[in-house]
């Protein structure tokens, strides 16, 4: 029982947050419509277990928000308050159910999911909740006597990074704010058409590239669009950090922004802060080529373990070469980076894999590929032993 009602209180807490955050900045009709989801949308509380990609990287969510089945699953441990949790840990046991009701809020106007843009947005519009609500709660008006900062993974901080530096682009008009709101609650076409209106064509270019599939190169886009701006407008950044603000407002994208432009583009009195950001850039891309190397060595791991020749019987082996063809055709034009590096691990360990699939295809379609394996030693297989027999096969069925 007190399980259920910890559950029960920590869910209207997070509503609580939410409509606190928006009772002024929405219409009243949107409110009621925000309000009916709470009442409708169930928010269940498990076991969340991690989960191994095909590509053996391995994640554990702190929640879900499912569009189909239009349900919020949460880990149970945000239900696991007690007279002992502290304030930090009740927020952070909040964050998650703050987090996916607003991917559910955003979902009443948008159908579609825009991995990058969507996750760096409700970050940030969490911090604003919590934070907005705490101070609304205390009593003062300082926004800063109260910084709750979203803890986010590896994945998800770079398209925090990018969202925080464009919203670096509205702050000084006072729109920051506005911009996080918009993007949730209006609908897409409205919030580009908007935006677009005020800051021209490059923050369009950037919206479609971070909403594509392939955004590898969103923030070198992102970048060019700073940076363009301070050259027009220039930069404050005891302004910026100083100012309050009810997110955190760090942004590996904006430093890139500024380091690329040279200390001259700072005021003689915000050059101070030119050494911290060049810092921070460095271990920005120190880790990222950390984490690069390690998903290197992850996909090459994988790709050894599926594919070895080695300690197989025949019809292990020729199940071997029917994954790596198939996995090969399925991937081979994927925007998923991760995808894109088994790709090209896969180049780099076989040179002739083009080939190789393509005559495996052919000896398929001609029915002849239960002879590939034919007159090899299978105790020392190569690659190479059997795209020479496909050859031999392909000339032989030519031939004929």
């Amino acid at each position: 029982m007190e399980l259920q009602n910890n559950e029960k209180n920590i869910v209207e807490l997070a509503q609580k947050y939410i409509t606190l955050f928006l009772k002024d900045k929405v219409s009243e009709e949107e409110m009621i419509q925000i309000q009916n989801m709470f009442q409708t949308l169930p928010v269940e509380f498990v076991d969340m277990q991690s989960v191994t990609s095909e590509l053996g990287h391995t994640e554990k969510s702190g929640g879900f928000y499912n569009r189909t089945d239009m349900k919020i699953t949460v880990s149970n441990s945000s239900s696991h308050i007690s007279k002992y949790t502290s304030e930090y840990e009740l927020l952070s046991k909040l964050d998650p159910i703050i987090h996916e009701y607003t991917h559910a809020i955003r979902a009443l106007k948008n159908n579609n999911y825009d991995r990058l843009l969507e996750e760096g947005f409700v970050v940030i519009f969490t911090e604003a909740c919590i934070n907005y609500s705490k101070n609304l709660a205390s009593g003062k008006t300082d926004e800063n006597s109260f910084k709750y900062e979203s803890r986010v993974s590896n994945k998800y901080s770079n398209y925090v990074s990018q969202i925080k530096g464009l919203l670096y682009l509205t702050r000084d008009k006072g729109l920051d704010v506005n911009m996080i709101t918009d993007y949730i609650t209006c609908n897409k076409d409205i919030f580009i058409a908007k935006y677009q209106a005020i800051f021209g064509e490059k923050l369009k270019e950037y919206l479609e590239v971070a909403s594509s599939r392939d955004n590898s190169n969103s923030e070198e886009v992102l970048v060019n669009l700073i940076t363009d701006y301070i050259k027009q407008h220039g930069i404050s950044l005891s302004e910026y950090y100083q100012n309050s603000s009810i997110y955190s407002t760090g942004s590996n994208s904006l430093a890139k922004s500024i380091i690329s432009l040279g200390i001259d583009c700072l005021n003689p009195e915000d050059r101070e802060y030119y050494k911290s950001l060049e810092y921070a850039c460095k271990i920005s891309e120190t880790d990222k080529n950390l984490r690069d190397d390690e998903t290197v060595k992850r996909i090459q791991g994988v790709i050894n373990n599926k594919y070895t020749l080695a300690n197989k019987s025949a019809t292990e082996i020729e199940n071997t070469i029917c994954d790596l063809c198939s996995d090969y055709i399925q991937h081979e034009g994927s925007d998923d980076k991760e995808w894109k590096v088994f790709i090209s691990q896969l180049k780099a360990d076989f040179p002739n894999i083009q080939d190789f699939v393509e005559k495996y295809r052919k000896l398929r379609i001609a029915r002849q590929d239960s002879k590939i394996l034919d007159g090899l030693d299978l105790s020392n297989l190569t690659y190479d032993d059997i795209l020479n027999n496909m050859n031999n096969l392909l000339n032989q069925e030519n031939v004929r």
